[in-house]
């Protein structure tokens, strides 16, 4: 047996003990240009958005809404897919968007449980969500738009941002290990060709 026909061997033997992947990451980019531009990760098998950085742009002549503290974001701020049943399964094809039925919510009960940068939110009327939000005590997923943020401009009063929301597949590592085989394959046999 050849060289070319062992490592064959070894990459069927090791594609057959990856694990198939149901679901994918993706990196979201969530940007308003007069408001909070956020970058973060989804996860179809969990169903939860994990944002990882938050920033405020800057806005002349308008008012600035809040942004999470280091300390809110420290490890990734995890908010879960929910839907008026519970835990919304998020497709594992998710393009960006969410219908008028789920969104992504954080697990604090309103806005008075989040660090701030701007202070502390006084008013628990109002809750932050992406594509939904909480209302006295009650999710809501009805906005039209559904790539609405709600988060807070004063302490008193929350506002929404329509940002341009990006979305990059993160490839599966078995998808990775597979390309990184076919190419030591193809290198063996150009090798093994040289050779002869």
């Amino acid at each position: 047996m050849n060289r070319i026909a062992i490592v064959t061997l070894t990459i069927v033997a090791m594609a057959m003990c990856v694990p198939t992947a149901n679901a994918t990451l993706y990196n979201v980019d969530f940007n308003d240009a007069d408001g909070p531009h956020w970058t973060g990760v989804v996860d179809t098998v969990a169903n939860t958005l994990t944002i990882n950085t938050w920033v405020e742009n800057s806005v002349s002549g308008g008012t600035n809404l809040w942004t999470p503290s280091a300390t809110q974001l420290a490890g990734g701020w995890v908010w879960t897919a929910l839907n008026s049943g519970g835990v919304h399964d998020v497709p594992d094809t998710w393009d960006g968007t969410m219908g008028p039925t789920w969104g992504f919510l954080p697990s604090e009960a309103d806005n008075t449980l989040i660090s701030w940068n701007e202070g502390t939110y006084t008013d628990n009327r109002f809750g932050i969500g992406f594509g939904a939000r909480r209302f006295l005590g009650s999710d809501q997923f009805s906005h039209p738009d559904d790539q609405t943020l709600y988060v807070p401009r004063n302490t008193t009063s929350t506002d929404f941002a329509e940002g341009v929301v990006t979305v990059t597949v993160i490839p599966e590592p078995a998808t990775a290990l597979m390309l990184g085989a076919a190419l030591t394959v193809g290198r063996l046999a150009r090798r093994r060709r040289q050779r002869g």
